[in-house]
């Protein structure tokens, strides 16, 4: 993907990311999180606060990745809006 289509998709991505969170639709997050896992998965790099590379820092990268995972899977299931989940 180019730069120029890249910082759109960025800038939409955040302006929908901020309409989701006022409006109190925080499954959208959900989607961003997966979105993580899935390019994670297929580049080998995690991210924090640094990366954190599959083939140097097995561990780490597997132990983010699981988070992100838990985290998507934590709001898509709130945005269910089940009874008794918080």
């Amino acid at each position: 993907m180019s730069n120029s289509r890249t910082n759109w998709v960025n800038l939409a991505a955040l302006a929908v990311l901020t309409v989701a969170t006022l409006a109190g639709h925080y499954w959208v997050w959900g989607l961003l999180f997966g979105w993580w896992v899935v390019q994670s998965v297929l580049t080998g790099t995690s991210f924090v606060v640094f990366p954190a590379e599959r083939s140097s820092s097995r561990i780490a990268f597997w132990i983010i990745t699981a988070f992100w995972l838990i985290i998507a899977i934590w709001y898509l299931v709130a945005g269910l809006n089940l009874p008794g989940y918080p």
